[in-house]
């Protein structure tokens, strides 16, 4: 991939936070009706001390004038603007997002239109929360290929948005359903857009590497209520939102060292040549245990949002490294490895030379 550059980067997140307090409010609103006194009190203590666990305070929350379109739009704008190109000079637009509000046509045709681009290749890459590492990869083939020069990615984040759509509330059909909706509990809100080019300045892509498995394909789900799951046998539905967490984090955990440390066996490198980490946030417990696991002090991952902004998804990593960019975290001439896991289970890392 030497040579395809970042030509710029650019995030937005909305200014409004749903806190710890009003997420537990509406968990006591939503079932103190259907659900009895000691179970509330032990549901609302629980998810409080897990969002202790896990370092969370806020999520970012979008207003009355902010929707998954326009944030989609503003970050794409600035990436633009950035990256000195007219709407014209745009070839190709890759929009991915986990809470994707459009199924016809597809939300990367959506944002152009917004963006006064009139023609090109536009498409969307459902790729869970490895969605925009994903989209690198596939905008970097195409480059190398010949087929385009500038690509615009983005990744907006609304879940709150989707789950309104669907019906989809703090209800719970008692304290034993919790812990399979608890990650819902922590979604943020937010977007992000990179123009990538065939040449010019700007950082350097240098390699991708992914890693797949369907082993735990029904770890998480985020589906139509009442979808037939692929199980013939038990005729099992989909209940909409669905995340065994527990196996989620521990699998993270046991598998990203590990997935790191052979990317930069493939790249003859070690920890100590990367200046930085990016890294996909569930929380400071797999981020945190990462870094112990590759013998790495916790300052290689420079920024670390989720306490303030939730999980947002596919835009965690671009925004995250926009924001360590805008604030000097990363500086040119470092070397920053993005890395990706998500549900599926899937693992992305990309190296990047700024």
């Amino acid at each position: 991939m030497n040579g395809i550059t970042i030509k710029s980067l650019a995030h937005y997140i909305p200014e409004g936070r749903l806190t710890n307090e009003e997420v537990l409010e509406n968990l006591r609103r939503s079932n103190e009706g259907t659900m009895g006194r000691e179970d509330l009190e032990l549901l609302l203590y629980g998810c409080g001390r897990k969002f202790d666990f896990l370092g969370i305070k806020t999520r970012s929350f979008c207003g009355h004038d902010d929707n998954a379109v326009t944030m989609a739009v503003k970050a794409a704008r600035s990436a633009m603007e950035k990256a000195g190109l007219q709407a014209n000079a745009i070839d190709c637009l890759i929009a991915a997002g986990v809470s994707n509000p459009f199924r016809e046509p597809s939300f990367a045709l959506i944002i152009a239109n917004s963006l006064n681009i009139r023609s090109g290749d536009f498409f969307d890459i459902n790729d869970t929360c490895n969605g925009f590492l994903k989209s690198m990869d596939v905008a970097c083939q195409y480059i190398k290929t010949g087929r385009h020069k500038n690509i615009l990615l983005v990744a907006s984040e609304n879940p709150y948005e989707l789950a309104e759509g669907f019906g989809i509330d703090y209800s719970l059909d008692g304290t034993k359903n919790a812990d399979t909706r608890f990650s819902a509990f922590t979604v943020g809100c937010g977007a992000a857009a990179m123009v990538i080019s065939a040449d010019g300045p700007g950082m350097k892509i240098i390699d991708y590497l992914e890693k797949r498995e369907t082993v735990h394909w029904n770890a998480s789900l985020f589906t139509v209520p009442g979808v037939y799951l692929p199980d013939d046998e038990k005729k099992n539905k989909s209940p909409g939102v669905w995340t065994d967490a527990r196996l989620v984090a521990a699998q993270i955990i046991k598998e990203i060292p590990g997935f790191i440390g052979e990317a930069l066996d493939q790249w003859n490198m070690d920890i100590d040549g990367v200046d930085a980490i990016v890294m996909h946030q569930l929380g400071n417990n797999v981020t945190y245990a990462t870094l112990e696991l590759l013998h790495a002090p916790r300052g290689k991952v420079p920024v670390n949002t989720f306490g303030e902004f939730g999980n947002m998804a596919s835009v965690n990593i671009p925004s995250n490294l926009s924001i360590a960019m805008d604030s000097g975290h990363v500086k040119k001439g470092d070397t920053v490895l993005l890395v990706g896991s998500a549900c599926g289970l899937s693992y992305s890392i990309v190296r990047v030379q700024v």
